[in-house]
């Protein structure tokens, strides 16, 4: 009893120590630890007082068996001296004529003795067999108690792997959010670096286009120039210069083709480098994935909760345990007193009756303990089932992630297919770009030609 009272008192004080805790706890690895090993010193404390309170009962048990049995031997030791009186009576009846009637009285008297000494021998036996099926009962909720703690065990070791799993879920979360916000960072900066790009490379187009325009404009110019040469010959010198400079703008806007051209490649490999980077970051579904994890640790920390109201309802177990303690005590006092009051015959009845009360109530507080066990086991059921379904949900997500990346791979290979295209075109135009700058090489060295001879035609004049 003094263990017991010990571990009790253990029990008390780590109870008091963790409301304390949880009244100053924060939030935190910290408190998940200290959490876990109060945990494991409660569970420790009530396995140790289960076990105290087993063997007590257990003992108690055997030592009011010794005391029936030594009440049996004392009661078949007067019966066997009630026998013998009776025997020296029939003796002193065969002998002692006068005194028949106080014999037969005595004898009466005797039987009487006998017929209660018999009543009380079968209350006695009946009382041992309750005893041994209370000794059945006492093995059998042994058992259920040590399947508890078996079960308690395997609830705290997935506790501490989901708590684990929890923890790694959270780095990897803050991992890939970090991670996400630096590759959003790289891609804005690209795409505002790109757009006035893009732009200027637009207005090169224009701008290139406007000179083609001029250049068809000079173009026809040159022919009307050709016709009039043999009426204006006064005005080659200023021909000559426009030749010249016309030269000098062909050679800027074919070096401004070639930069245009140097241009494109360089934002079609920074394009592709940002491309592939977006690819391995997981792109815009990294967003919805890490809300997804977070609303997954939610209902971690949901079920974290449940694990704490189980706790809770399991020292209030604890409790109707300490409560069971106290009505043994009760009761070990009381078979002292029925052990006291064997003696005493005539209040042997109402003794025997506030003992077998005090079964039927020992009875119904097993018989609710086993309900209360049955209701955790159906409460750790449905707490299995969600979390298979927390699992199915996870996986269907998952599944529903890939199809969105897939969606996007489609989108990036389509928006690839596009720029493939219109580099198709550029390539294109920069062709045609190159025949015309060569036909205008060919007019050039035509109009040289024709130069020469007006002017050996007009040597040869003077």
């Amino acid at each position: 009893m003094g263990a017991m009272r010990h571990l009790l008192q253990q029990l008390r004080s780590l109870e008091s120590e963790l409301l304390e805790a949880s009244s100053e706890a924060s939030s935190g690895q910290e408190w998940d630890a200290r959490l876990g090993v109060w945990q494991d010193k409660i569970a420790s404390s009530l396995e140790n007082v289960l076990s105290s309170v087993a063997a007590h009962r257990e003992a108690r048990l055997d030592a009011h068996a010794e005391k029936l049995r030594l009440a049996e031997r004392q009661i078949e030791w007067e019966y066997a001296k009630l026998k013998e009186r009776k025997r020296v009576f029939e003796i002193l009846e065969r002998t002692a004529s006068p005194r028949e009637r106080e014999f037969e009285e005595r004898r009466h008297r005797m039987a009487e003795n006998e017929e209660k000494l018999r009543a009380e021998r079968c209350e006695i036996m009946r009382r041992e067999a309750a005893l041994l099926e209370d000794r059945r009962r006492l093995e059998r909720e042994t058992q259920e108690q040590a399947l508890a703690a078996k079960q308690l065990d395997d609830w705290r070791q997935t506790l501490t792997e989901a708590r684990e799993h929890a923890a790694t879920q959270a780095m990897r979360i803050k991992m890939s959010r970090e991670a996400l916000e630096r590759l959003q960072v790289e891609v804005e900066a690209e795409r505002r670096s790109l757009e006035p790009r893009s732009k200027t490379i637009l207005e090169k187009e224009e701008l290139l286009a406007r000179r083609e325009r001029d250049l068809l404009l000079r173009e026809e110019e040159l022919a009307a120039k050709d016709r009039e040469l043999r009426e204006r010959g006064s005005e080659l010198g200023r021909l000559e210069s426009s030749l010249e400079r016309r030269e000098l703008r062909i050679s800027k806007r074919s070096s401004m083709v070639e930069d245009t051209r140097a241009e494109l490649k360089e934002d079609r490999d920074k394009f592709d480098a940002a491309k592939k980077m977006f690819e391995e970051k997981g792109g815009f579904a990294g967003l919805r994935y890490m809300e997804r994890k977070e609303a997954e640790l939610s209902e971690l920390q949901k079920t974290i909760d449940a694990e704490t109201q189980r706790m809770e309802r399991m020292r209030d177990e604890v409790e109707r345990e300490r409560g069971i303690v106290l009505e043994a005590r009760e009761h070990s006092e009381r078979l002292e007193a029925d052990a006291r009051t064997l003696r005493e015959r005539q209040n042997a009845l109402e003794s025997r009756e506030t003992i077998i009360a005090s079964r039927e109530e020992e009875h119904l507080l097993r018989q609710k303990g086993l309900d209360a066990q049955r209701a955790n086991l159906a409460d750790a059921e449905s707490r299995l089932k969600r979390e298979r379904e927390t699992v199915e949900d996870a996986q269907r997500r998952e599944h529903e992630r890939i199809n969105t990346l897939r969606e996007k791979a489609a989108a990036l290979r389509a928006e690839e297919l596009t720029l493939a295209e219109r580099d198709r075109m550029l390539s294109r135009r920069e062709r045609e770009i190159d025949a015309e700058f060569r036909n205008l090489e060919k007019a050039r060295d035509v109009l040289k030609f024709e130069i020469e001879t007006f002017e050996r035609r007009r040597s040869e004049e003077k």
